[in-house]
């Protein structure tokens, strides 16, 4: 309310004077409550056509705002930002090489003539005042016409009329009038239409993980799917705010991606066998139920369960969109008619590495919404709407980020989304036609799958806690009793002693956003390394010398490796961005760093001179992360499809399957040492630890535990004396059902 009455005052009462107030409009203005609108702000300039092709140019204006919103006054002079952006030497001087002060006005103009020709409603404007380096914001007013003769609402509404005429002499008097009758106004509207304040109340308190919800189309019930505390997952339907769960499906194989009917009769939902997938219709009440398509499954997506390959029904009830593929070709959106059975392809990815998932149909059935995936090691995926007829879908993000679940407006105007693209999981709203995301209000981090009622202001959403910690065993004690090393109460995991056996590097969202941390050998002092503004990185190593630390990460918009000091600093790109590299680690004597890389159209091996030079490609059959042996001959690195280990010497030559890892499964969960190979064995609990001698070829379990290891990140890592042993643990997790009443 106070910003859009700052506007006004400013746009009405002082048209002339809008550069006088913008210092009083600044200090109005709540930065922290603003920092999701300004960084989606930042996200469209950087997209648009004057920067898009400009990286030196977009990483200036990302390094000025990110400081300016973190108050980092002293990084934004022009002596740093030349070392820090523009690659200066330190201590070089900048009356002899302004590269600063020229690009900063190169800037200054491409930031007016954006929002000239570009950007004329943006909802914040981005400045870089003349005379300094520090970015202001500012919320573009609410048009308001210049003689107000009335506050009236729309018609029919119940908000009082007012007749306001600006002829006094002293402004001031009409700013503080027309603030109270603001003020007035909407405290009328509110106590008469209570109800129009958003709430978010839980729709389920459940053990185990509830997930995927589906609102009805009369929002007054909910289809969502439970594993009941075990591993079974069925579908549940329940009545909004009262009673208990009614199970709709009792089958031992996994059902999920429930989908309501448009007249709420009945329930389609995908139920997954090991070689294929199946659509189910059921009615909502229970009874037979009618298999209308079935396809393959064993899709090769990593998406850690974020998409939704299930069923989308269409708004006249005719068809059923479903994820499917033909052949070779890549997986896309297909129509089943349910009377006929007949199946048409509606999206065609053009790359072999592409797919689709996650369909719905518009309000008015005209255009279709899908998720589009593209290969990586994690997976990245960006937002599209497409005609219902066909022809070139229209992309409406451009994050590479995961997004999981989305959901029409019943007007058809905007598309909600959950998506990672800041970080943690939350929800957005976008313009259907395109446009900048913005963060739905009340809905917090780690949301998940959204589901919007048929009049539009009911959106259920999975509501997900995953909390991990990283404990330490002493392997020379002979009761090895593990003991807490992390004690924060967000996420720790990804540990890794330093060579020199001093410090431990790890992963962790304690502080917000999740970046690299370091803290002493026995956990104590712990600060941040990175300050990549939200952008999740991954699989920090430790240098040999203990100096440096390799990472990988998306905040460039691709995958890439980087490499940064241990104390801090900005890091530097290792890999090309014309492809995708993850997963780093060191060759023994510190001169490489191997990473894979999707760089030939298959995820291989390969190694970088740490100093510049050609990469060079280690693994021909394909390979993930590897570990050069401590002795620098051999690497070691996990073969595709998540399974197994192989074996490869340093310089290339034959690959070589590990006969007695060909079962494991868990491919990150593993770390070589001079004693041998450290591996998680157990495919479920009770969870065994072993180790596996290189010179015997015999293993011998080291830890047992009935609580589930952090899979999917590099989970062990010995000290470099042999004493301790470091792994990531979960401590808490699960999810339920929210709900946020009365949005808009």
């Amino acid at each position: 309310m106070s910003n859009v009455f700052l506007c006004y005052i400013r746009e009405t009462l002082y048209p002339n004077r809008s550069s006088s107030l913008n210092s009083s409009f600044q200090t109005g203005f709540d930065l922290r409550a603003h920092r999701d609108l300004i960084r989606a702000q930042l996200t469209r300039i950087s997209e648009s056509t004057g920067f898009v092709h400009s990286e030196r140019m977009r990483q200036f204006l990302h390094f000025v705002v990110e400081r300016s919103l973190a108050g980092e006054t002293q990084h934004l002079k022009e002596s740093v930002i030349g070392v820090e952006v523009f690659s200066r030497a330190p201590g070089y001087d900048p009356k002899l090489e302004p590269i600063v002060r020229i690009e900063a006005r190169r800037l200054r103009e491409k930031l007016q003539e954006y929002y000239e020709r570009q950007a004329s409603q943006d909802p914040v404007v981005i400045q870089l005042p003349k005379g300094g380096y520090v970015a202001t914001f500012e919320m573009r007013p609410v048009p308001v016409a210049p003689s107000v003769q009335t506050m009236r609402g729309s018609p029919g509404a119940e908000t009082p009329a007012v007749s306001v005429r600006l002829t006094s002499r002293k402004p001031w008097l009409i700013g503080a009038g027309v603030a109270a009758l603001c003020v007035a106004g909407v405290f009328l509207a509110a106590r008469r239409n209570p109800t129009m304040v958003p709430s978010l109340v839980p729709l389920t308190s459940l053990p185990g993980n509830a997930f995927r919800p589906s609102i009805s189309p009369d929002g007054k019930r909910v289809a969502f799917v439970w594993d009941g505390g075990s591993d079974n997952l069925d579908i549940y339907i329940k009545v909004i705010n009262t009673g208990e769960p009614f199970r709709l499906t009792t089958s031992p194989e996994a059902d999920t991606d429930p989908a309501w009917s448009p007249d709420g009769s009945r329930i389609a939902f995908r139920r997954t066998f090991p070689d294929r997938d199946e659509i189910v219709v059921v009615a909502a009440l229970g009874g037979a139920e009618h298999r209308i398509a079935v396809h393959t499954a064993g899709r090769s997506a990593n998406t850690a369960g974020r998409a939704r390959y299930g069923p989308a029904w269409s708004p006249d009830g005719r068809e059923i969109a479903v994820i499917d593929s033909a052949g070779e070709e890549p997986f896309g959106v297909y129509a089943v008619t349910l009377e006929s059975g007949e199946k048409r392809r509606l999206t065609r990815p053009v790359r072999r590495d592409e797919w689709d998932t996650d369909a719905a149909y518009s309000p008015r059935g005209d255009r279709l919404a899908f998720v589009r995936w593209r290969a990586g090691a994690s997976g990245s995926s960006d937002l599209y709407v497409q005609s219902i007829k066909g022809g070139e879908p229209k992309r409406l993000t451009f994050d590479r980020r995961q997004i999981s679940g989305l959901a029409w407006t019943p007007d058809g105007r905007h598309i909600v989304f959950s998506s990672d693209r800041n970080g943690d999981f939350r929800l957005w709203q976008i313009g259907s036609g395109g446009g900048a995301p913005i963060p739905v209000a009340s809905a917090e981090r780690g949301v998940l799958q959204p589901s919007l009622s048929g009049d539009g202001k009911r959106l259920a959403f999975s509501d997900q806690v995953h909390l991990t910690r990283i404990w330490r065993i002493p392997l020379a004690a002979a009761s090895r009793t593990p003991e807490p090393f992390t004690f924060s109460s967000r996420r720790d995991d990804s540990p890794m002693y330093s060579p020199d056996g001093k410090r431990v590097v790890f992963i962790s969202n304690r502080g917000g956003p999740s970046e690299i941390w370091v803290c002493d050998a026995n956990g104590a002092h712990p600060s941040p390394v990175t300050s990549l503004g939200g952008f999740i990185p991954g699989t920090p190593r430790w240098s040999p010398d203990s100096a440096d630390i390799v990472f990988d990460s998306r905040h460039e918009g691709f995958g890439a490796v980087y490499v940064i000091s241990a104390d801090g600093g900005r890091p530097r790109r290792l890999t090309p961005e014309n492809s995708s590299a993850m997963m780093p680690s060191w060759s023994a004597d510190g001169r490489f760093v191997y990473f894979t890389s999707d760089r030939t159209g298959s995820w291989q091996v390969w190694k970088q001179p740490l100093g510049g030079g050609i990469a060079i490609q280690i693994t021909q059959k394909g390979g993930r992360e590897a570990h050069e042996s401590p002795d620098g001959k051999f690497v070691y690195y996990s073969g595709l499809g998540n399974k197994g280990l192989w074996r490869v010497s340093a310089g290339g030559g034959d690959e070589n399957a590990i006969p007695e890892f060909m079962s494991v499964h868990h491919w990150r969960y593993w770390t070589v040492t001079s004693s041998g190979i450290y591996y998680l064995s157990g495919e479920k609990a009770p969870w065994t630890i072993s180790l596996f001698d290189l010179a015997t070829g015999h293993s011998q379990p080291v830890f047992t535990s009935s609580e589930r290891p952090v899979l999917g990140t590099p989970g062990l890592s010995i000290s470099p004396d042999g004493k301790f042993m470091l792994y990531s643990q979960m401590y808490r997790e699960g999810s339920d059902i929210m709900m946020l009443e009365n949005f808009e």
